[in-house]
């Protein structure tokens, strides 16, 4: 419904093919379809996007000249997000000049305190509750958390982009970059309580920039998963996750080891499939967002990949999916049967737990590289169909 010869960012309201939104879009198109015609030609045309000061617009192709910073460090998310589905060396290396282009614009603006400093444009990202106008407060004042974990966060992906390509200079220094900044919120922006504030001078606690701390690895090890329990608190937070942004909650969860938490925390869905949609809300009808601009939205199809990257378990470990981990996560589920659709082949599971025990059958294609985890077991699975059985 909301792709022609681009994506779009929803089937009436808008139509447009919007940087942001697109990182969730691709990620469904290529687990449910396996097809990535659409994502190469999106991450080519915002490459061809950028501005002279090297920021990719918002939105493009329209004459709508719109920039949103953090969705120029999204683009490159994407491109990571590429790599690990497709080790197209070539196509890849051509954005290595559009990569650095945006990484060196959020560069010259970092501070000597290692935080960045103030924002230009519309420092938006996405819709986190209680923002106004999608911004992180002190955002044009500099020291903003929020925006240097972001920045932190994609520094990393740039990094194992550019050891892809051969590049491990460069690529360790984006690493150092990013420990820099990890080290600088550490410092300034932590409050006794173990969470990450707006800034060393604003105190208010939001859900996102601590997200963005878990998975920038400001914050590692038992500390992130004691963070991250507290962050899967239900109540009213400041800059909760909106719709878009849950990629951004259920990426923590897998890294963090909360896999087991995925279904009660997409409530929002399942109150959407109650309501009769058949398609997905833009705002989150538990804000109490009757009235939608949108009702068909693919920014909030984070579901549909996490199905296969949580419940399922499957992991790219390298570029290309040469090699990958399964590792399923069944929560209260009693059956997993799925077909995920790859460029290698498909990988298919028919899991049956019964308690602690779990049998079935796994899939692999031929070129992929795969082993099973359950629990604290571990198998190297074959290439081919067969079967697996699991006593706790």
């Amino acid at each position: 419904i909301c792709a022609q010869d681009m994506l779009l960012s929803d089937a009436y309201y808008e139509q447009m093919q919007y940087t942001g939104d697109s990182r969730v879009h691709n990620l469904s198109l290529l687990t449910l379809s396996g097809d990535d015609r659409l994502t190469r030609n999106a991450l080519v045309q915002f490459d061809q996007s950028r501005i002279p000061e090297g920021l990719t617009f918002a939105c493009y192709p329209n004459p709508f000249h719109l920039i949103i910073p953090s969705y120029a460090l999204i683009w490159i998310d994407q491109v990571y997000d590429y790599m690990l589905w497709k080790d197209d060396k070539d196509f890849i290396a051509g954005f290595e000049l559009g990569i650095y282009s945006v990484l060196d614009w959020f560069e010259k603006r970092r501070q000597p305190n290692g935080l960045l400093g103030k924002m230009d444009w519309w420092a938006a990202l996405a819709w986190p509750r209680h923002y106004k106008n999608g911004e992180s407060p002190t955002v044009y004042e500099g020291n903003n958390t929020l925006y240097s974990l972001h920045y932190a966060y994609t520094l990393r992906h740039a990094a194992e982009i550019f050891n892809f390509l051969g590049k491990s200079g460069q690529a360790a220094e984006f690493s150092k970059r990013a420990d820099q900044i990890c080290k600088a919120a550490n410092q300034f922006c932590k409050n006794k309580e173990g969470f990450y504030t707006e800034s060393p001078g604003n105190n208010q606690v939001s859900q996102i920039t601590n997200l963005l701390a878990i998975l920038a690895d400001a914050v590692t090890g038992d500390e992130a998963k004691i963070l991250m329990k507290k962050l899967l608190e239900p109540k009213d937070w400041f800059g909760q996750v909106d719709l878009f942004l849950h990629l951004y909650l259920f990426e923590a969860m897998n890294k963090t080891g909360f896999q087991q938490e995925f279904m009660p925390q997409i409530s929002e869905w399942q109150l959407m499939k109650d309501r009769g949609m058949t398609t997905f809300a833009e705002v989150p009808l538990e804000w109490g967002e009757e009235n939608q601009r949108s009702e068909c939205h693919p920014w909030s199809s984070a579901p549909n990949y996490f199905f296969f990257r949580t419940i399922c378990g499957i992991k790219p470990l390298v570029p290309g999916h040469k090699k990958v981990e399964i590792a399923p996560a069944f929560g209260e589920l009693e059956k997993i049967s799925a077909v995920y659709p790859h460029h290698l082949g498909n990988v298919e599971l028919d899991l049956q737990r019964n308690g602690s025990q779990i049998t079935g059958s796994v899939t692999v294609p031929k070129g992929m590289d795969a082993s099973f985890v359950w629990r604290n077991a571990t198998i190297k699975l074959k290439q081919g169909k067969q079967s697996v059985s699991f006593n706790d």
